[in-house]
């Protein structure tokens, strides 16, 4: 009878014992301090590279990728890690506070690194698109919420939380774009009258807009007339964003009766008003648009002021010349 004792307090000893190494091991929700306290450590590193990009508008979506490197310290660490060898810690990833502009997301949302003094290291991405109504080149950051969630064993260990916002800087990029609205692409005008077209320009880009006007095709003889360049204002920004620009064309004067129709062309071109060339990650120059504008000149054509004069001069110098023979004969 003895021994059947001996027997069943000896299983219930190695029982509590066991039950005693598991409790210890396995982490819990309790929020009261352990016999060792240990801190967890993150750094959290954008990829560098990424953050030069500019994030083109209208939807096109740009990724950074994101290196986060966990550990854990204080007395106790490494038998921490031991204990915690067949766990994970859970740091969950999300994005806080962005404009109405900018959509991101984070993906995966929760990352889990292994326990360790060392530091191990897992990767996130955040994507992130942009509207048409985003300030051309104007940057701004986007917060990266981590947080490590608690870990605690119900006797020896404790391992606190913590929460790391992390700014991520994003570049709108710009995008040239303009709408062409001429009063009228056909005129018929007199013979030596001056026709004009007013082409209004609206800046459909998300940034202060140089448009450059280039005379492609004007007839021989014939004059025409436009400002090379012009500076637009955007919505974006709250400015005017439309501006009338005259074209004058100016058929050739010549004596006669005129019946002539031709055409002019006008190339239109967009580009950011601060920029000199392409820059090497973006392009700041729109496409080439191109205006046809017609014009009729019928009528006829009276002999200049010029031209009547120098008929004027020479018809009394011969009367002149004429009465003087006269003179001389009598």
């Amino acid at each position: 009878m003895s021994k059947n004792h001996r027997a069943i307090k000896a299983s219930l000893i190695l029982g509590l014992f066991v039950l005693s190494m598991v409790l210890v091991s396995v982490p819990s929700s309790s929020a009261q301090s352990r016999l060792f306290n240990l801190k967890s450590v993150l750094e959290v590193r954008p990829e560098s590279e990424d953050l030069k990009e500019v994030v083109a508008p209208f939807g096109i979506q740009t990724s950074i990728d994101v290196e986060l490197d966990y550990s854990i310290s204080g007395l106790g660490a490494n038998l921490a890690v031991q204990r915690f060898s067949t766990f994970k810690a859970a740091i969950r990833l999300s994005i806080k506070d962005t404009p109405d502009w900018i959509s991101a997301q984070v993906s995966p949302n929760v990352v889990q690194p292994q326990f360790t003094t060392e530091g191990d290291s897992e990767k996130a991405t955040v994507y992130v698109t942009v509207t048409d109504k985003a300030p051309a080149l104007a940057q701004v950051n986007i917060v990266l919420v981590a947080e490590v969630e608690e870990q605690v064993t119900p006797v020896l260990f404790k391992v606190e939380g913590l929460v790391e916002e992390i700014a991520i800087p994003v570049t709108p990029g710009y995008l040239p774009t303009i709408g062409i609205e001429p009063d009228d692409t056909f005129k018929t005008i007199n013979s030596g009258e001056t026709a004009t077209f007013n082409i209004a320009i609206d800046n459909l880009a998300n940034g202060k807009t140089e448009v450059k006007f280039l005379l492609a095709d004007v007839p021989d003889g014939w004059t025409a007339n436009i400002p090379t360049k012009i500076i637009v204002g955007s919505n974006v920004y709250e400015d005017e964003s439309r501006v009338v620009v005259p074209l004058t064309v100016q058929p050739p004067y010549s004596f006669g009766y005129h019946h002539e129709r031709e055409n002019v062309r006008v190339a239109i071109t967009p580009k950011y008003f601060a920029s000199t060339d392409d820059n090497e990650n973006y392009s700041y120059v729109g496409q080439t648009y191109y205006q046809e504008f017609t014009i009729e000149s019928r009528g006829f054509s009276t002999p200049g002021f010029e031209v009547i004069s120098l008929f004027a001069v020479i018809s009394i110098m011969s009367i002149a010349i004429i009465l003087k023979k006269k003179k001389y004969k009598n």
